[in-house]
Protein backbone atom coordinates (compact mmCIF):
# COMPACT_ATOMS: atom_id res chain seq x y z
CA UNK A 1 0.00 0.00 0.00
CA UNK A 2 1.41 3.43 -0.58
CA UNK A 3 0.41 6.61 -1.87
CA UNK A 4 0.61 5.47 -5.65
CA UNK A 5 -3.48 4.96 -4.61
CA UNK A 6 -4.68 8.38 -4.30
CA UNK A 7 -6.66 9.95 -6.87
CA UNK A 8 -7.52 5.99 -8.16
CA UNK A 9 -10.63 3.83 -8.97
CA UNK A 10 -9.72 0.48 -7.85
CA UNK A 11 -11.16 -3.14 -7.37
CA UNK A 12 -11.28 -5.35 -4.68
CA UNK A 13 -7.63 -6.92 -5.54
CA UNK A 14 -6.16 -3.54 -5.52
CA UNK A 15 -5.90 -3.07 -9.17
CA UNK A 16 -6.53 0.14 -10.69
CA UNK A 17 -10.07 0.02 -12.96
CA UNK A 18 -10.28 3.94 -13.43
CA UNK A 19 -9.30 3.37 -17.13
CA UNK A 20 -12.55 1.53 -17.59
CA UNK A 21 -15.14 2.93 -15.46
CA UNK A 22 -17.40 0.16 -16.19
CA UNK A 23 -21.14 0.52 -15.25
CA UNK A 24 -23.36 -2.26 -14.71
CA UNK A 25 -27.26 -1.76 -12.88
CA UNK A 26 -27.28 -3.12 -9.32
CA UNK A 27 -30.58 -4.82 -8.51
CA UNK A 28 -32.48 -3.11 -5.90
CA UNK A 29 -35.87 -1.68 -5.17
CA UNK A 30 -34.43 1.57 -4.73
CA UNK A 31 -32.85 3.61 -7.72
CA UNK A 32 -29.52 4.97 -7.35
CA UNK A 33 -29.20 8.58 -9.19
CA UNK A 34 -25.51 8.53 -8.72
CA UNK A 35 -23.15 6.11 -10.47
CA UNK A 36 -19.50 5.43 -9.69
CA UNK A 37 -18.13 7.67 -12.48
CA UNK A 38 -20.53 10.35 -11.78
CA UNK A 39 -19.22 10.35 -8.00
CA UNK A 40 -15.20 10.30 -9.66
CA UNK A 41 -16.56 13.20 -11.87
CA UNK A 42 -17.46 15.03 -8.86
CA UNK A 43 -14.83 14.09 -6.84
CA UNK A 44 -12.78 15.56 -9.82
CA UNK A 45 -14.45 18.70 -10.48
CA UNK A 46 -14.16 19.51 -6.85
CA UNK A 47 -10.07 19.03 -6.50
CA UNK A 48 -11.04 15.73 -4.00
CA UNK A 49 -9.64 12.78 -6.14
CA UNK A 50 -5.81 14.13 -5.56
CA UNK A 51 -6.20 12.61 -1.63
CA UNK A 52 -9.27 10.18 -2.44
CA UNK A 53 -8.59 6.36 -3.35
CA UNK A 54 -12.29 4.32 -4.94
CA UNK A 55 -12.54 1.26 -4.24
CA UNK A 56 -15.17 -0.37 -6.14
CA UNK A 57 -16.95 -3.81 -7.40
CA UNK A 58 -19.94 -4.13 -9.31
CA UNK A 59 -22.62 -6.01 -8.87
CA UNK A 60 -21.75 -8.59 -11.39
CA UNK A 61 -18.71 -9.11 -9.64
CA UNK A 62 -17.85 -12.54 -8.42
CA UNK A 63 -18.67 -12.86 -4.68
CA UNK A 64 -14.95 -13.48 -3.58
CA UNK A 65 -14.08 -10.17 -5.35
CA UNK A 66 -17.12 -8.37 -3.14
CA UNK A 67 -16.07 -9.89 -0.31
CA UNK A 68 -12.59 -8.78 -0.79
CA UNK A 69 -13.46 -5.13 -1.47
CA UNK A 70 -14.46 -3.63 1.90
CA UNK A 71 -11.08 -5.50 3.39
CA UNK A 72 -8.96 -3.75 0.77
CA UNK A 73 -10.77 -0.03 2.09
CA UNK A 74 -9.85 -1.07 5.33
CA UNK A 75 -6.02 -1.95 4.46
CA UNK A 76 -6.03 1.11 2.38
CA UNK A 77 -7.54 3.13 5.49
CA UNK A 78 -4.96 2.00 7.99
CA UNK A 79 -2.01 2.68 5.98
CA UNK A 80 -2.95 5.82 6.16
CA UNK A 81 -4.03 6.06 9.83
CA UNK A 82 -0.67 4.11 10.96
CA UNK A 83 0.90 7.65 8.92
CA UNK A 84 -1.23 10.08 11.54
CA UNK A 85 -3.04 10.69 8.49
CA UNK A 86 -7.16 11.23 8.01
CA UNK A 87 -9.26 8.48 6.74
CA UNK A 88 -12.77 7.98 6.11
CA UNK A 89 -14.29 4.93 4.38
CA UNK A 90 -17.56 5.65 3.26
CA UNK A 91 -19.50 2.16 2.28
CA UNK A 92 -22.00 2.23 -0.55
CA UNK A 93 -24.53 -0.62 0.60
CA UNK A 94 -23.64 -1.58 3.89
CA UNK A 95 -26.17 -4.10 3.85
CA UNK A 96 -23.76 -6.40 1.80
CA UNK A 97 -20.83 -6.01 4.23
CA UNK A 98 -22.91 -7.23 7.11
CA UNK A 99 -24.11 -10.34 4.45
CA UNK A 100 -20.07 -10.98 4.10
CA UNK A 101 -19.25 -10.54 7.79
CA UNK A 102 -21.77 -12.71 8.83
CA UNK A 103 -21.03 -15.46 6.39
CA UNK A 104 -17.08 -15.40 6.81
CA UNK A 105 -17.85 -15.81 10.83
CA UNK A 106 -19.59 -19.17 10.66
Amino acid sequence: MSEAYLGRVINGLAKPIDARLIESPAPGIISRPSSIAQVVTTFQERGAMEYTIVVTETANSPATLQYLAPCTRVALAEYFMYRKQHTLIIYDDPSKQAKFEFISNK
